[in-house]
């Protein structure tokens, strides 16, 4: 599908469209009247068919001879086209048939894509109408122009078309119109003038005013010639209609100053010719416009220079620019180019700016006739001085605990800002610390990152009033090691089930930690201390100590000591070794009758405080069960002489605290063979 753009001519006729029609039909596109006109030319007589026509419709189309003047009835009926005219209904159909006036349509519609075009000459009767007379194509589009060829020159003819309904029957009265193939006089367009504007053409001509039969204009195609070139332009893609207004008007804004142009305002017939008749005027547009004022301007400020861009003017006619200064936003400009800059080069640079002054720079278009444009709004600038300053002199640089204090001799230079502080470890990029400049020659860091032990590196950078830094050397500086590093984190003790100790220590927040130091406190206030050894840094914190028995308890600390030998504020836990574990059971029983009672076996049960183990007994599988040994058991099978074929038992190992292990499965008392 295609989309249109409106050109300026083409918005001109089609605003003209709706202010009614005139020629052959007027009264039948208004009021949807339907109307036969006959157009004659010398070998043919175009029938136009106006007002609204039964959906699916066709013509029959007849015509015989009549004798010269008003009297009819002479001569016999015979058929212009053989069999029905029928109107294009396949929409493909249609616009293939239309071709290149296509465009022409969708203007005249209104529609922005083909299909809806179609569609509309289909609904509105006046405008398919009105199109079927102006574009051919249209017409044998929607079958409503219909021509007859085979017509004698001088002779009279009468014609009689007859609407089909959608079923091929009459729908009304048929059509009788009478015509003479001979053309028509056409009136010549009269009072042709010409009104120049500051940015436009402005037509206009009068026409005689419309009576039936006597000429078939229906409107006027307006051209325009530039002087110097043969080649005539159509500026109308429709014809301004004729109207029952006066004057007729037509106006050309596609203009340029300096030019001389003829205008041609040719009638056109109902039949889409142009019988004669036409008026032409010549037209001296002078260039009185000024250009356009410049777009995109921007300043670009450099080393005691300021560079002033701005976009090319789209005008053709622009010849050059000219560049106005003011110093500090006065309402003094001066003139800065002497004549213009040319227009393919849209910039200018001013060199002889003084730095840190503020400019105000506007530019204004001159075009070729000497007119100068309206000037830009004044853009600022300030050049700057791109060398940097000395740098600063009697820098110190001295630490004490976690301070570093930096000291320099401060800048008496007009324009000094101050200085710029950096910092970083030997050896790697320093960084700015300081936000904004430092005044005064004293500044102290307590941050963070004055870590005692470490070696930091300090630039003092001077700043002068276009913010250039100085290029200064850097002052080492170590920070002194006499602080204790931070304690550990928790000391977690836990008791193993095989009763040794398990210590795990979270590393200190310090950075110079060399060793963490591991002792274990015993009798009252940690009076006896025993050392564990030393946990290196970087290895996981964790010790373990088999040093404690049964019912001990001990109190663990662990101090963190720094490359310096600082250490710190120790840490402690304590743990009371308590057996509360009990152990495992036997995994396997068994019961064997025998004579003199019954024999329980099991399994080993391995546990370093492991003290025996005891029987149970009982009637039923399920529960129920009480013991039988009164002391721990250390073999690994026990005979019960109360023991019967209905007896069940359990074994449970104990350790030395007493404590039992859940019951091994149970064992039925079975004879053995």
């Amino acid at each position: 599908m295609t989309r249109v753009r409106m050109r300026p001519a083409a918005a001109c006729a089609l605003g003209l469209l709706t202010v009614g029609t005139a020629g052959a039909f007027p009264a039948a596109v208004r009021a949807q009247v339907r109307t036969l006109s006959a157009i004659p030319a010398s070998d043919s007589i175009v029938l136009i068919v106006a007002g609204r026509l039964p959906y699916r419709f066709g013509f029959r189309v007849e015509r015989r001879a009549s004798p010269a003047g008003p009297a009819t009835g002479a001569g016999e009926w015979r058929p212009v086209y053989p069999g029905i005219v029928r109107a294009v209904r396949e929409p493909a159909d249609a616009i293939a048939l239309i071709g290149d006036r296509m465009e022409t349509v969708q203007l005249a519609t209104g529609a922005l894509v083909e299909l809806e075009a179609i569609r509309r000459l289909e609904v509105d009767a006046g405008l398919g109408t009105l199109l079927s007379a102006l574009v051919p194509a249209v017409g044998r589009v929607t079958a409503r122009r219909l021509v007859d060829t085979a017509v004698a020159p001088g002779a009279a003819y009468e014609y009689r078309v007859t609407v089909l309904g959608p079923d091929d029957a009459p729908d009304g009265s048929p059509f009788l119109r009478r015509a003479v193939a001979a053309p028509l006089p056409t009136p010549s367009v009269t009072a042709l003038a010409a009104r120049t504007s500051r940015d436009a053409v402005t037509l206009t001509w009068r026409y005689p005013e419309f009576a039936d039969g006597a000429d078939a204009v229906l409107g006027f195609r307006v051209l325009r010639q530039v002087s110097g070139d043969s080649a005539r332009t159509p500026l109308t893609i429709l014809p301004v209609l004729r109207t029952a207004k006066q004057p007729y008007l037509f106006v050309d804004r596609d203009v340029i100053g300096g030019s001389r142009y003829t205008y041609l305002v040719v009638p056109v017939d109902g039949a889409g010719v142009e019988p004669g008749g036409a008026a032409r005027i010549g037209v001296a547009f002078g260039d009185r416009e000024p250009p356009p004022v410049p777009r995109e301007v921007v300043t670009q400020p450099g080393q005691e220079r300021v560079r002033v861009v701005w976009a090319a003017a789209p005008t053709p006619d622009v010849a050059g620019y000219v560049v106005e200064r003011s110093v500090g936003g006065t309402r003094v400009w001066t003139r800065l180019t002497r004549g213009t800059i040319p227009r393919d080069v849209p910039e200018f640079t001013d060199t002889v700016a003084r730095a840190g002054d503020v400019y105000f720079y506007r530019v204004a278009a001159v075009d070729s006739a000497g007119n100068l444009g309206p000037f830009t709004s004044g853009i600022s600038a300030t050049p700057y001085d791109a060398e940097p300053p000395p740098p600063p002199t009697g820098v110190t640089v001295t630490a004490a605990r976690r301070r570093v204090t930096v000291r320099w001799t401060p800048s008496t230079t007009p324009g000094d800002r101050g200085a710029y502080i950096y910092r970083g470890p030997v050896g790697q990029p320093d960084q700015q610390i300081t936000a904004v400049a430092i005044r005064g020659g004293l500044f102290i860091d307590s941050s963070s990152a004055v870590v005692p032990g470490r070696r930091l590196v300090y630039r003092v950078v001077a700043l002068d009033r276009f913010y250039n830094q100085s290029k200064s050397p850097g002052d080492t500086v170590q920070v002194p090691d006499d602080e204790p590093p931070a304690p550990p984190g928790p000391l977690v003790a836990t008791v193993r089930p095989d009763g040794s100790v398990e210590l795990r220590v979270t590393a200190s927040a310090s950075l110079d930690v060399a060793a963490y130091e591991l002792a274990r406190e015993r009798g009252p206030q940690g009076s006896v201390s025993v050392p564990l050894g030393r946990l290196p840094v970087g290895a996981p914190l964790v010790a373990r100590d088999s040093g404690l028995r049964i019912g001990d308890r001990a109190v663990y600390r662990v101090t963190a000591i720094d490359s310096a030998g600082n250490r710190s504020a120790p840490i402690r836990d304590s743990v009371s070794l308590v057996d509360n574990v009990p152990p495992s059971p036997p995994r396997f029983a068994a019961a064997t009758l025998q004579p003199g009672g019954v024999r329980v076996e099991w399994e080993r049960v391995v546990h370093p405080r492991l003290a025996g183990y005891h029987v149970y007994r009982s009637t039923a599988a399920a529960g129920g069960y009480g013991r039988i040994t009164r002391a721990p058991v250390t073999a690994l099978q026990f005979v019960d002489p109360a023991g019967t074929a209905a007896s069940f038992y359990v074994v449970r190992a104990v350790d030395v605290a007493g404590h039992e292990s859940d019951p091994s499965p149970w064992a039925r008392a079975e004879r053995r063979p």
